[in-house]
């Protein structure tokens, strides 16, 4: 004898609540899931608009700060690669640079520069320009300049320098890489690197190499002269200027010595004429 089985979907479910959660207690929970969500949103916000300048550095280690030029007006640090190293900027060889306040590094002495100008025709000392205009870091506990070393290796930061005089309404962040010759490159990258945040300052800002020799270019490069602000959020990486080989000049003779050969010539040809009559 076979035996079936049927089963009947109820016709009414039943939903009975839990007995541990008080049915009185859910809008409470739910103002209280709100209050944390609005909290989350608001604090996540404050992350995003307080998030630093120098996002694009090439690194966020910025090293210490450099004693002049942090708090001061016009002035420079000098720095060195370290034993061994040393760097050929356009034929010289040295083993420091020397960091300027205002946005640049020399090599050779230190310079208070302070006036943008084109690189070419300016005059010693030779010159690496990252954002070379007249900056101030006077009385400001948020505008330094900082550097970073390791073996054949000095990173400088400008990170937050107002402009002349005492005006932070504006600031200014920039940093430059600058390797020695004996420094292992990565792949990608260069001998000189130039990094720039969210630099908000509308004056003219001169960018690029000078030999400090305003008669004469070797190799003179301008990457950038127009407002600093230009150059917010972006890098660049270039080669080291190595000295260009002059064209040899053939001189000219004296005058005297010119009129001499001249008739000596005249003297001939004149010899042979007659010579042929």
């Amino acid at each position: 004898m076979t035996r079936t089985s049927t089963w009947a979907f109820p016709s009414v479910i039943e939903h009975r609540p839990r007995s541990d959660i008080p049915v009185t207690d859910c809008p409470r929970r739910t103002r209280a899931i709100q209050r944390r969500l609005a909290t989350l949103i608001v604090a996540s916000l404050c992350v995003l608009l307080s998030a630093p300048a120098s996002s694009a550095y090439f690194t966020n280690s910025l090293g210490s700060a450099l004693p002049s030029t942090s708090d001061c007006d016009d002035c420079f640090d000098e720095v060195a690669f370290g034993p061994g190293q040393t760097i050929d900027f356009f034929g010289q060889t040295y083993d420091r640079l020397f960091v300027g306040s205002n946005g640049y590094v020399t090599f050779g002495s230190g310079s208070t520069e302070f006036g943008a100008d084109l690189m070419e025709p300016r005059s010693a000392p030779p010159m690496i320009g990252v954002i070379w205009m007249d900056l101030d870091t006077r009385d400001d506990a948020a505008s330094n300049v900082f550097v970073n070393t390791s073996p054949g290796e000095i990173i400088v930061t400008w990170d937050g320098s107002g402009r002349y005089s005492r005006n932070y309404s504006t600031r200014t962040f920039a940093q430059v890489v600058v390797r020695s010759d004996q420094f292992v490159i990565p792949a990608g990258e260069g001998q000189i690197g130039f990094f720039y945040g969210d630099n908000e300052n509308w004056n003219t800002a001169s960018v690029g190499f000078s030999n400090g020799n305003p008669y004469f270019s070797d190799g003179d490069e301008q990457f950038h002269f127009g407002p600093a602000s230009e150059l917010a959020n972006t890098q660049r990486w270039a080669s080291t200027p190595k000295a260009h080989v002059q064209p040899a000049v053939v001189p000219e003779p004296d005058v005297p010595v010119a009129l001499a050969v001249g008739l000596l010539v005249a003297g001939l040809s004149r010899a042979r004429w007659r010579g042929r009559q």
